[in-house]
């Protein structure tokens, strides 16, 4: 809490009821000690006399609030101020199973191996990168394979979705999602997107 007059403390480990009965908190510094640590000294001297010492053992209390730690809440308290996108919300919030969600969530962070991404890391792509779908001599990619493919449209189609045009993948699930106005969007798209992979294979 009060870094600056920390680095000054004779006595780093002195427990609270000895800092309370020192006669003079100036005696438990090295003197002198700077600008931003004399302030900081106020502030202890605040602390330290609203502090009310107890023959009570001594408890951990967590910030959130009792003694008992779980990593859940850890986690919550972590990432308590990070926005979620909407789309992944979507996604792990739908009743598809795990491996078709882990799909989709590939696709949305573009970590799904396609020719073209495989070519990206160097590998030996055979006999190129084209898609295998359609013949319409376009490379893999993940825009072609899940949107723009003749066979992708062709699912899309049966399920009554149409998509936005916007290069963001995450806007273009969006929109196209409140236009459907199907609760059960999300789900599709992750079925058609494996369902378009095992056809590949």
């Amino acid at each position: 809490m009060l870094p600056n007059i920390a680095h000054f403390a004779m006595y780093p480990d002195m427990p609270v009821k000895e800092v309370s009965a020192a006669s003079s908190l100036d005696d438990l510094f090295d003197i002198p000690i700077s600008q931003a640590a004399a302030l900081e000294l106020d502030d202890l001297r605040n602390l330290v006399e609203a502090f009310v010492l107890s023959d009570e053992p001594d408890q951990r209390i967590f910030c959130w609030g009792n003694g008992t730690y779980t990593a859940a809440k850890l986690y919550k308290l972590a990432f308590l101020n990070v926005q979620t996108p909407a789309v992944f919300r979507m996604v792990w919030k739908s009743k598809v199973i795990p491996r078709v969600k882990f799909l989709a969530w590939l696709i949305l962070l573009d970590r799904l191996n396609t020719k073209s991404m495989l070519a990206r890391r160097n590998f030996n792509v055979q006999p190129n990168c084209l898609c295998v779908l359609c013949n319409d001599g376009v490379e893999e990619t993940i825009d072609h394979l899940f949107f723009e493919c003749d066979f992708a449209k062709k699912c899309w189609d049966k399920l009554g979705i149409q998509w936005v045009n916007d290069d963001d993948i995450h806007r273009k699930i969006e929109r196209s999602n409140q236009l459907a106005g199907l609760s059960f969007f999300h789900g599709d798209f992750s079925h058609c997107c494996l369902g378009a992979l095992e056809n590949q294979e």
